[in-house]
């Protein structure tokens, strides 16, 4: 069986310009591919074998844990894959340790060619290793780019807050975006109705159970089922399953400051690295 070459394609916040809020045409999704596809057309080795495109659209580099790097991978430890391709290494990855890793022992163990086009890096140049101190220091300097894009849209994302506008993909039960203004949000009538009703039961002294036993029984959708039908793409469940409501999902709309008008950002922080762990932020720096 003849092995594949494989392209992988990468964008993520990270390729976004924050003063824009867009992301630039040169780390779009089309153009990867046109560069890659045009390498390999322009190398006798390459343009003759089975190309077949891993793509991960809205992924951070700094996290591994991406539907089409894994399959890559996965395609990797199965033998099928002779030659990955991407248009730089920071692609593969922004954790320099981790991409380190990957060129250093992994791929070489697997007889995996690698080349990044616009590092001017193919892994069939070095003899032994993977190009030394020059990858090495193109990889930290990735990390480091990632670290301080990072810290811009943070910190435009704290200017927005400050402004009250909100910031977050996903809204809580009971609201939408408005129409004209993405940055703003509104009630949503139909959830809107659902939520008071949890509130009056539970002031009438229903126990958290009983209310959730009573908008089952009337029929009542659940957030996410909800949401499914209003068609958002945010519905993450595979298998077709009727969502109840529970206990956990009234007490955590009973305990959400939300329903009283507010709204609470920068609870916790996340370290880029290898983990990316998060760690809780203290009150007063809450917003």
């Amino acid at each position: 069986m003849s092995k594949i070459t494989a392209m992988y394609i990468r964008l993520s916040m990270e390729d976004e310009d924050v003063s824009l809020n867009q992301k630039e045409e040169s780390n779009s999704v089309s153009s990867q591919r046109e560069l890659l596809e045009a390498f390999i057309g322009n190398h006798s080795e390459l343009k003759d074998t089975k190309v077949q495109e891993y793509c991960d659209d809205g992924f951070t580099g700094t996290k591994f844990e991406r539907p089409g790097y894994m399959k890559l991978m996965e395609d990797v430890r199965a033998d099928k894959i002779s030659c990955i391709v991407v248009k730089d290494l920071s692609r593969l990855g922004r954790d320099y340790i981790e991409v380190g890793s990957l060129l250093e022992q992994i791929l070489p163990l697997y007889q995996v060619r690698v080349i990044a086009v616009n590092d001017n890096y193919d892994s069939d140049n070095y003899d032994g290793s993977t190009g030394g101190m020059n990858v090495a220091f193109k990889n930290l300097i990735y990390m480091l780019y990632s670290r301080d894009l990072s810290n811009k849209v943070s910190s435009a994302m704290h200017t927005r807050i400050l402004k009250g506008e909100n910031i977050s993909g996903q809204l809580r039960y009971g609201y939408v975006k408005d129409p004209n203004d993405k940055h703003k949000i509104i009630v949503d009538p139909e959830a809107a109705e659902v939520v008071k009703l949890i509130f009056e039961l539970t002031a009438q002294g229903k126990s958290k159970t009983e209310v959730a036993n009573y908008l089952n029984a009337q029929g009542i959708d659940t957030p996410s089922a909800y949401k499914k039908r209003k068609g958002s793409r945010n519905f993450f469940h595979a298998v077709e399953v009727k969502s109840l409501w529970s206990t956990s999902s009234i007490r955590d709309i009973l305990n959400d400051e939300v329903y009283l008008g507010k709204l609470i950002w920068n609870k916790t922080k996340k370290r880029i690295g290898s983990n990316n762990t998060s760690s809780y932020v203290p009150k007063d720096e809450w917003m």
